[in-house]
């Protein structure tokens, strides 16, 4: 599937959309979909804010947790400080 940061120009607030084909009900997308309507309000993981079917394609409406990692690591010259490492590596630890 894909994924897509995109903004509401109602709100101007971000959202996270994730898009695969809609082969059938045991899709990826799918079972995602189940286990985060599980887990919703675990500290760390995303809000659903929609899911469904348009088309051929399923899609996955969520709420950003913040920056992509990705972001940041290009906005620090593709170089993290070892205290930054640090705070991401106690952040995954402390979420499991």
């Amino acid at each position: 599937g894909y994924v897509f940061c995109m903004c509401n120009v109602l709100t101007n607030k971000d959202f996270t959309v994730k898009i695969s084909p809609a082969n059938n009900m045991a899709s990826i997308l799918h079972c995602e979909y189940e286990i985060l309507c599980k887990l919703q309000g675990v500290i760390g993981l995303p809000r659903i804010i929609s899911c469904g079917n348009e088309g051929s394609y399923s899609a996955m409406i969520l709420k950003c947790l913040g920056p992509l990692l990705d972001e940041l690591f290009d906005s620090c010259c593709q170089s993290f400080s070892n205290y930054t490492i640090t705070v991401i590596g106690w952040q995954l630890v402390c979420s499991i």
